[in-house]
């Protein structure tokens, strides 16, 4: 997904955010992320949840595509 298409969506607040195995270890979204909550597990990163303030900047940041997001119900 582009940048351009990243931007047109709904407000980040609105999801939550996984990192898939497209994560390139490249450390963008941790470098991004406000609350520091991306730590580097298994050849992956990974979003502790119960930090996470839903701002989406790790998902702005990725170039990857590496990190999903789902609607909050």
């Amino acid at each position: 997904m582009s940048q351009a298409v990243k931007a047109q969506q709904k407000p980040s607040q609105n999801y939550t955010y996984t990192v898939s195995m497209r994560c390139q270890l490249c450390r963008a979204c941790a470098c991004k992320c406000p609350p520091f909550c991306i730590s580097f597990v298994g050849g992956r990163a990974v979003i502790d949840q119960s930090k996470c303030t839903h701002c989406g900047a790790c998902y702005d940041a990725c170039k990857f595509n590496a990190i999903d997001r789902e609607e909050i119900a």
